[in-house]
């Protein structure tokens, strides 16, 4: 048998296994991984299971994969549960389907991703309004999804995500359209501002 190009001598252990590897090359060897494979490997055994609960780990892939820096002791579940599903939405978007519709900016913000829209004030020369639209978070473990942020009726909404021709789009469209003060909001399509 060929190992790494030289003979194994069969009186040794020629196996090596993804567990008997350094910390720092299987944290590597990890953060090349999807969400589903990482999981998949979590299940293989007790000491991989373990080696997937090391903050380090989530702290990379949130890095690596969305550019976002946090030490939260919950950023397994934070990953799991809202940047792997709705990382993507990171960024800045325009809205598809309104004449004036300002700027989407999304970014993760204390555990959760907020989606504030920046749009021209009516008096003319004023700085752009801001208005928080969703938020992104996970409460009682389980992904919460909310609108109406800076309104103060704060209610769940849904978001769809659509890959196409054009690159990425999402959809955000409120569940409770009588609490909102206008219907600008209540359902939008945004695009990449890039494309």
């Amino acid at each position: 048998m060929i190992y790494g190009g030289q003979p194994c001598d069969n009186s040794r252990d020629a196996h090596v296994t993804l567990a008997d590897l350094p910390l720092e090359i299987l944290l590597m060897v990890l953060s090349f991984l999807s969400l589903t494979d990482i999981v998949e490997v979590s299940l293989t055994c007790r000491q991989l299971r373990s080696i997937t609960k090391f903050g380090g780990l989530w702290e990379a892939l949130s890095r690596d994969h969305y550019g976002v820096i946090s030490r939260d002791p919950n950023l397994e579940e934070i990953y799991k549960r809202v940047l792997a599903p709705y990382g993507v939405l990171l960024g800045t978007w325009i809205r598809d389907d309104y004449p004036v519709g300002g700027l989407l900016h999304v970014k993760f913000k204390a555990g959760a991703i907020v989606g504030s829209n920046w749009r021209p004030h009516p008096a003319l020369g004023q700085p752009l309004k801001k208005t928080n639209i969703f938020r992104i978070s996970v409460e009682n473990h389980r992904t919460v999804i909310a609108c109406s942020i800076d309104e103060g009726k704060i209610h769940e909404c849904r978001i769809e995500t659509e890959t196409g021709t054009q690159g990425v789009a999402f959809v955000t469209e409120c569940i409770c359209p009588s609490l909102h003060s206008s219907s600008t909001f209540v359902k939008c399509k945004w695009v990449e501002a890039s494309k």
